[in-house]
């Protein structure tokens, strides 16, 4: 009896091996070849879902339909549209609509591995799992698991929440439709679909902390890394939202809201500069917006409340958890948003941040304003950098640490001797550890971005990678060879690893008098 090729591909797949000759995968959508590394073997540009164009803009992700033959899968999908102003490590030239794609990372000859799943940070409007710095062939092959990056929705595109049916959080359910895609698909690759962690940086944290408190996502995940979520930054209720995104209507051609077959017919370019446009007026009602912009929505059905909240309510995913942040998170936002500030324009800022609280008064006293400065701004990072993502790290990890779950905190304080990878928009963060620093190090990717760390930030970029993958496959970041990570138990000693090129070392009570403050205030209004 002949036996065909596909035939072999299927049993290899039932079996749980699934790789055949040439890297060949039998998908549940069709067989795709990958390409194979001295470190990993590769599937680029795999589509989880239709494009989401035309009568799909705006609607809920469509898995994707089956193919025929042999669908190559060498290369990244685009990226989701966007106007990118990150660092160029972090920008991808190739945008399309039709932008639901994900890549996978497989260190060699894995079976039953633990999978790791990354989702990409930019503030929700930019970005793209398709750049070298989220190349995963070194996580997987230091740790032996299988690596996931995906894109999503961005922007208007990925959040649009109007009355006329427009019911927003689209990006979150495509990055649901990725991880579905992965428990369906990840054993033909090597990997376990009862052993995957979900890990994502700025917006990719703040959706690792949405797949965590919505019921939605249970199951679907058995661990979880948040880098740098902005946890205090707001989130819109679904009826604030309607005249939130009523401010992108008025940007575009469109005559209303209600005029829906406009607003489908518009370009996706189209889209972005009325987003764009949008995004000037909206900083100056909310400027704590400027670092969020788009967000997703607290719509009763995928959010029931923000995720700093629920976890604090304990409603949240029962899994073991990393949790951290860079030492100057906000340095960036902060120079970039303003040439420089006095000191009256710096006690103005926070005046109209905490106007309708009690903050302002305790933050003097807390935050010694200097008398005088020639720039304000590294004040105000100081202020914001706390407030917005440190302490409500802190703050979530003791919630977690209550409800018994096993926590490990970590703060990053490196800055890259990779001169001119910020790129000129973004000079300011030059010898500073601003929010994005450990991106390079976690993939170890410095040298396909073509540049060089020096022997210090080898060993950092090492041991993080490790930890990362370490922590998928046992829920503890720590081994042999590694910095000593403590679990995090805030009622004892708030202990945290500093990672550093000079000197990885255990802190504990660390800003904890900032942070005792910030607790008693509240971060959500």
């Amino acid at each position: 009896m002949k036996v065909t090729g596909l035939a072999v591909l299927a049993l290899v797949a039932l079996l749980g091996g699934a790789r055949a000759e040439g890297l060949q995968v039998k998908t549940t959508n069709g067989v795709i070849e990958g390409f194979a590394t001295n470190e990993a073997d590769i599937w680029m540009g795999i589509p989880y879902a239709l494009p989401p164009v035309d009568n799909l803009r705006w609607q809920n992700p469509e898995p994707m339909t089956n193919w025929p033959g042999v669908r190559e899968a060498k290369s990244f999908g685009p990226a989701c549209p966007q106007k990118c102003e990150l660092p160029p490590l972090a920008c991808q030239d190739q945008i399309s609509e039709d932008c639901l794609y994900l890549n996978v990372f497989a260190a060699k000859n894995v079976r039953n591995a633990s999978v790791l799943v990354w989702i990409h940070g930019g503030r929700f409007e930019q970005g793209s799992e398709g750049v070298e710095l989220y190349d995963a062939r070194y996580i997987a092959n230091f740790s032996n698991t299988v690596v996931v990056t995906i894109n999503y929705r961005l922007g208007v595109l990925g959040f649009l929440t109007l009355p006329s049916g427009f019911i927003g959080n689209y990006a979150l359910r495509d990055q649901r439709l990725a991880l579905q895609w992965v428990q369906a698909n990840i054993a033909r690759f090597g990997g376990n679909p009862d052993q995957v962690t979900i890990f994502g940086q700025s917006a990719g944290g703040t959706s690792v902390s949405a797949h965590l408190t919505s019921e939605r996502s249970y199951g679907l995940f058995s661990g979880a890394i948040i880098q740098s979520s902005p946890y205090a930054l707001p989130l819109l209720k679904t009826e604030d939202a309607y005249g939130h995104y009523d401010h992108f209507v008025q940007e575009t051609d469109c005559q209303s809201a209600s005029d829906t077959a406009c607003l489908l017919n518009l370009s996706w370019h189209e889209v972005i500069d009325a987003e764009i446009s949008a995004q000037a007026k909206l900083y100056l009602e909310r400027p704590l917006i400027m670092f969020f912009p788009w967000t997703p929505v607290i719509d009763g059905y995928e959010l029931t409340t923000d995720p700093l909240t629920a976890i604090n309510r304990g409603e949240h995913a029962k899994v073991p958890i990393v949790i951290g942040n860079v030492a100057e998170e906000a340095w960036i936002f902060v120079f970039t948003a303003f040439p420089k500030l006095n000191k009256l324009e710096a006690e103005a800022l926070i005046d109209v941040i905490f106007r309708n609280h009690d903050e302002p008064k305790g933050i003097y006293d807390l935050y010694k304003i200097p008398d005088q400065a020639d720039d304000y701004r590294p004040w105000i990072s100081e202020v914001a950098t706390d407030f917005i993502m440190l302490c409500t790290s802190r703050n979530a990890s003791a919630a977690w640490e209550k409800s018994g779950m096993p926590v490990y905190r970590y703060e990053f304080n490196h800055s890259w001797s990779m001169k001119g990878a910020w790129g000129p928009a973004n000079a300011c963060c030059e010898g500073h550890a601003c929010h994005g620093v450990e991106l390079p190090f976690v993939f170890d990717s410095a040298n396909l971005l073509n540049y060089t760390f020096d022997d210090g930030e080898q060993v950092l970029a090492r041991d993080i990678t490790t930890a990362w993958g370490v922590f998928a496959n046992t829920f503890s970041p720590n081994a042999n060879g590694l910095p000593q990570w403590p679990q995090n138990k805030p009622s004892e000693d708030d202990a945290i690893l500093w990672y550093s090129s000079v000197d990885t070392q255990v802190k504990t009570q660390f800003r904890k008098k900032f942070c005792d403050f910030w607790d008693a205030q509240g971060y959500i209004f």
